[in-house]
Order: C-alpha cells, then sequence, then structure tokens
C-alpha cells in the first residue's frame, strides 16, 4: 500500500489573482472531488472568497518565486488518497467517463501514478495542443513536487519507482490560459525569470533548459530559445531512459519546430521522422 489515507479524491490548486476564472473552473470540481485544497499566494482580488464560495478549503502561502513549495503545502493539506492537482486556469471535462473512472480510481492502492490528458484552448477557442501530464497520484510522502517552476511529481516517481510506467487514464482538463492572449504573455514572461534563475544554478538540468528554450520560443526569441533545446535534447540523449520522462516528445517537437524555423529544414524534417515514429510505437 502507498498511501494509508482514506479512499477519496482531495483536488489540489495553487492559485492568485484568479477570480477571472475560478467561477469557470471550480464548478466541475466541485462534483467529482470529496475536497478541494486551494493555496492562495497572495491574491489582491476575490480569489479566497470565490474558492471558498465553491467549497474549497482555503490555506494561505507566502509566495516565494516557487510553485513546488505552494504546491507541497497544498498536498500537506489534503486528506484522501488520491491527489488531483489542478492549475486554476484548467476546467474538468465531465463526461460519461468521469465519475465511473474516478470511483474506480480511489480504490486503487497499488498505482502511485497516473496520466491524464491536457488539451490546450487556443485564442481561438480550438484546440491549439494535447498533451499529457502526471496529476493524479496517490497520498505519500513519496510523492512531492519539484522545480520551482512547471512543477512536477517525475521525479519523485523517477526516484521510488524507477522501472515503472505511468499509464493513462481517460481524463481530462481543457488548459484555457493560452485562450487570453494578453495574461498568457505576462505568465509566460514571469516564468522565464524563474526558468531563467533555475538554469543557471542547473545549468545541466535538461528539463529546466526545455523549458527555458520553449518559453524564449513562445516570445519569439526563437534563436535564443534553440540553443537551450539543443543542449536540453543532447543531454537527454545520453541518458538511456530518456523515453520515461514525459516531456520527451513534447521537447523534440518543440525542438523541430525551431529547427524548422531556424532555416535548419533538414535536420527538422529528420527530426519529425523520428518522432512521427516514436508517436506510432
Amino acid at each position: 500500500m502507498i498511501s494509508h489515507c482514506p479512499a477519496g479524491l482531495s483536488v489540489i490548486m495553487i492559485g492568485q489573482n484568479e477570480a477571472h476564472i475560478l467561477c469557470q473552473t471550480l464548478p466541475p470540481l466541485q462534483k467529482l472531488a470529496d475536497e478541494i485544497i486551494y493555496v492562495d499566494t497572495g491574491s489582491t482580488d476575490e480569489s479566497c472568497a470565490i474558492a471558498q464560495a465553491h467549497g474549497a478549503k482555503l490555506f494561505h502561502h507566502t509566495w516565494q518565486h516557487n510553485f513546488s513549495l505552494a504546491k507541497n503545502q497544498a498536498i500537506e493539506q489534503a486528506r484522501f488518497r488520491w491527489l488531483l492537482s489542478v492549475d486554476c486556469d484548467e476546467e474538468l471535462v465531465l463526461d460519461a467517463v468521469a465519475k465511473p473512472l474516478v470511483a474506480e480510481i480511489i480504490e486503487d492502492t497499488e498505482h502511485p501514478a497516473f496520466k491524464l490528458t491536457i488539451d490546450n484552448i487556443g485564442s481561438n477557442g480550438q484546440l491549439a495542443q494535447r498533451m499529457e501530464a502526471y496529476r493524479l497520484f496517490q497520498n505519500s510522502p513519496k510523492i512531492r513536487f519539484h522545480n520551482p517552476v512547471h512543477e512536477s511529481i517525475g521525479d519523485s516517481l523517477m526516484t521510488h519507482w524507477p522501472t515503472f510506467k505511468v499509464p493513462s487514464r481517460r481524463l481530462r482538463l481543457l488548459h484555457h490560459g493560452y485562450s487570453d492572449g494578453e495574461r498568457n504573455r505576462h505568465k509566460i514572461v514571469r516564468n522565464l525569470d524563474l526558468l531563467s534563475r533555475w538554469v543557471e544554478h542547473h545549468p545541466n538540468n535538461p528539463y529546466a533548459l526545455y523549458k527555458l528554450g520553449s518559453n524564449l520560443h513562445h516570445l519569439g526569441r526563437t534563436r535564443e530559445g534553440l540553443a537551450y533545446l539543443e543542449r536540453s535534447v543532447h543531454i537527454l540523449m545520453q541518458d538511456p531512459k530518456r523515453g520515461t520522462h514525459a516531456y520527451y516528445l513534447e521537447l523534440l517537437s518543440s525542438y523541430a519546430d525551431c529547427l524548422n524555423r531556424c532555416g535548419r529544414t533538414q535536420e527538422a524534417a529528420h527530426l519529425q521522422q523520428q518522432l512521427d515514429n516514436l508517436s506510432g510505437q
């Protein structure tokens, strides 16, 4: 048994000044979760009141420029066996699958984590990108978030369950963060500062390099971004377990796009062929 907590689902969220979106994203979670843990990192709007109005348990955490610290604070407050990590601008899809699937998952005592689908919605309201992420996991002291930004439980899983291949479950989140261009740009600029500090202190961390390169690319600084993506790919290629990293295919896709935009079209085409082969496995 991985967790000794009672069967159930705790949603964990952190936020600051998210009043504009919480009324949309909290109601589906209310219908599915046994509790919602909301850790506020210094809101000056109505975020806290809205969270409580939707049944969330409210806690406060002084912002220390580290998303993992705040997320781990939320874990500490959660009571139930399974945790669902949701960002404030992510909306759970309550389709016919969701409730029976969660009812099955919360009884599971063997799997440490599952992947779920995140659909990034663009400014035109259409699907811009689909990805998977480790967002559903057991409430265990062995599982905590790492990284100051783009926080993930991946390091915990690799440390304690190195041979475990995380399976997917058919739960889906709609990420609305890209639908508001100005807010999205503000978040990218904010994250760029955190990522730059992270890479400065951990220059050989492939995930940090990937995220910094990807953010620079999204800001139109593609040639700068390409240098970081190349370093990330080079480091990961030395890792025989590179395929187990959740971000591996996303990294290669971003790298191929940057290569193409920088005129290195033959390299981009070769990499895209590799991606197609990997995706078909």
